[in-house]
């Protein structure tokens, strides 16, 4: 997600899907399309070798209109901005942006917001349901 981000200035926030949050449940933004990039990985069958090759894979962000603090890269300014722009906030942030991402999809100004099409790729601990003996 950060080479697409990298190569598109549209791209302000990519949120990584957990498994309480399926695919058809995330909210299309518009007429907005996917974008498509390729992450390259090196590798090899040996751990201490270097690379003997590399694998290319073609990856998809999906635009969407759900904002969610499940865990997600962002632009620091576009953060910034965005909360700043927000005069004042007596809760968390998460309603408002909500409904500004719902409200942009529907108008067509997205926030740049996009979902990564993986299953689940990132595991987010829960000190309630982790012991640690």
């Amino acid at each position: 997600a950060l080479i697409a981000m990298e190569t598109h200035d549209s791209i302000n926030y990519v949120f990584f899907r957990n498994e309480n949050l399926p695919l058809k449940r995330i909210k299309p933004c518009g007429e907005e399309t996917f974008i498509e990039y390729l992450d390259s990985v090196n590798s090899n069958d040996n751990q201490t070798a270097p690379a003997t090759s590399i694998i290319s894979t073609k990856r998809l962000l999906l635009p969407t209109a759900t904002y969610t603090d499940n865990n997600h890269l962002v632009r620091f300014k576009w953060y910034k901005d965005t909360i700043a722009s927000m005069i004042s906030l007596t809760r968390f942030p998460e309603n408002p942006l909500q409904k500004r991402a719902m409200d942009g999809c529907v108008s067509g100004r997205s926030m740049g917001l996009y979902a990564y099409n993986e299953d689940h790729v990132i595991e987010h601990l829960d000190g309630r349901k982790t012991s640690f003996g």
